[in-house]
């Protein structure tokens, strides 16, 4: 169990070290064997900051604009630590990467990576 852990916590810093790099906005690049593709650029959408006890991993929800049952799942490649607060409401910026997920999804939700420009707490 012990090597498990430590196969773990390898797995974080590797995780945190390829998700500190920095790209452009039309870049695709590889990111734990999963290939990101670029999609846009969403400016100022609101959202709340939530931890995902399953995926162990923080992750912004957004209800798509004009829909009450549509759900936006936007897991950031970096998240300060100011902002590691379950429940915690944002404004954000930032490029969209879609990519592969290997979670259990649920209908009328989306799933992306987000490269953050901007966040701030509202």
């Amino acid at each position: 169990m012990k090597m498990g852990k430590t196969f773990f916590y390898l797995a974080m810093v590797v995780a945190l070290v390829l998700g500190s790099t920095g790209c452009s906005s039309d870049d695709s690049y590889k990111r734990n064997d999963n290939v990101l593709k670029n999609i846009g650029k969403v400016e100022d959408l609101k959202g709340t900051i939530c931890y995902n006890d399953v995926l162990e991993r923080w992750v912004i929800i957004c209800h798509d604009n004009g829909s009450i049952d549509s759900v936006v799942y936007y897991f950031p490649m970096q998240l300060g630590r100011d902002y590691m607060f379950d429940g915690m409401s944002v404004v954000f910026s930032g490029f969209v990467y879609d990519g592969i997920f290997d979670i259990p999804k649920t209908g009328g939700a989306s799933y992306y990576y987000i490269d953050l420009i901007n966040i701030i707490s509202e």
